[in-house]
């Protein structure tokens, strides 16, 4: 996919589905979030964090409402 393509069908989610996603879809991912741009360079205070036990999850959700 060219970045024009990526730029005119992005759109946001609000609804998650309960599939985990695959060790390499999540690198995928990583690997974009690590290349995005950080304001003021600040690229060594960036912690990304990924939870994948729904358990914790749950405590999350139920904590954030």
């Amino acid at each position: 996919m060219n970045t024009q393509d990526v730029i005119t069908t992005r759109r946001s989610v609000r609804a998650y589905t309960p599939e985990q996603l695959t060790e390499e879809q999540l690198q995928t991912v990583l690997n974009a979030a690590y290349a995005a741009p950080v304001a003021g360079t600040l690229y060594k205070t960036i912690r990304l964090t990924v939870i994948q036990n729904v358990s914790m999850l749950d405590k999350i959700k139920a904590a954030y409402r």
